[in-house]
């Protein structure tokens, strides 16, 4: 449901994609390239947009081809501390925490465990992701309000 009634815009991709159909397209081929394995785990940003999603109290659905493990989908909550997840994962989840909570209280400790645990190019893809991560999830919530 949708305050903004377009026909067959029944999620807020669709509804993206009948009101701004060129900044959808350009938004579908900015998420296609983040999913590069070469830069950082597809797996791991699929973890982060769950939990920028979670964060959001939005249920954004599976992404096709990338759901995580059952045993890290239900820990997905416990993140900081269940044994689910790898060093990389509780460095990636803590920085798009961070981001969607408060961006300005990054510290410069979080950041050289970012640059300790993956190379520029990760870092960069990481960051472009939870940004895009987060202005969809919260176009999605403001788009279904009631």
């Amino acid at each position: 449901m949708t305050w903004l009634p377009v026909a067959g815009a029944e999620t807020p991709e669709r509804l993206l994609a009948a009101v701004a159909p060129t900044v959808a397209a350009r938004l579908d081929a900015l998420t296609s390239g983040l999913q590069s394995p070469d830069a950082l785990s597809p797996a791991v940003l699929e973890l982060c947009r769950r939990r920028i999603a979670m964060l959001h109290r939005w249920n954004p659905g599976p992404a096709p081809g990338l759901e995580p493990p059952a045993l890290q989908r239900a820990a997905l909550a416990a993140w900081p501390t269940s044994p689910a997840f790898t060093e990389i994962d509780r460095a990636c989840l803590g920085f798009a925490e961070q981001f969607v909570l408060d961006p300005h209280g990054m510290t410069d400790a979080a950041f050289a465990e970012l640059r300790r645990l993956l190379d520029a190019r990760a870092i960069a893809t990481l960051a472009l992701a939870v940004a895009t991560f987060d202005a969809t999830t919260r176009f999605a919530v403001a788009m279904a309000a009631d």
